[in-house]
């Protein structure tokens, strides 16, 4: 539960080029303002100035593969459905069905902290999609 492995962690920071502790941070503050602050997409950066090809600068690259993020942004129901999804199996005991109540107070506290929908007690999220999670008492 909640485990990466080294070569899934490798593969996923190989395909958004990042080389870096404070990218990944970079990158996950970005995703987080895009999905749970639901504030404004960042502009595309142009690859190349006009002002950077005067002064012969190869490009002005990003600081990491931004590629899915635009993806999420042209997108943002699915993308958050996505999340939820990949953050569901991740905190999912292998072979289990459900999660424990904790586990998805936590969850959805973190990702859902903008909309204050959580009750106390054992009530499940009114929207959430096809991502209902059973809870029991």
């Amino acid at each position: 539960m909640g485990k990466f492995t080294r070569a899934e962690w490798l593969h996923g920071m190989g395909l958004l080029e990042i080389s870096s502790l404070p990218v990944l941070a970079q990158a996950l503050r970005e995703l987080e303002d895009l999905l749970i602050r639901d504030k404004q997409a960042l502009a595309r950066s142009a690859s190349i100035s006009s002002q950077a090809r005067k002064r012969g600068i190869a490009s002005t690259k990003e600081p990491y593969n931004r590629t899915r993020y635009r993806e999420y942004a042209s997108d943002r129901k699915t993308a958050f459905a996505d999340l939820y999804q990949f953050c569901f199996t991740l905190a999912k005991p292998p072979q289990a069905r459900n999660i424990d109540l904790e586990t998805a107070m936590a969850l959805w506290y973190i990702q859902r902290r903008k909309q204050r929908y959580l009750e106390h007690g054992t009530r499940v999220l009114p929207r959430c999609g096809p991502f209902l999670v059973q809870l029991r008492s």
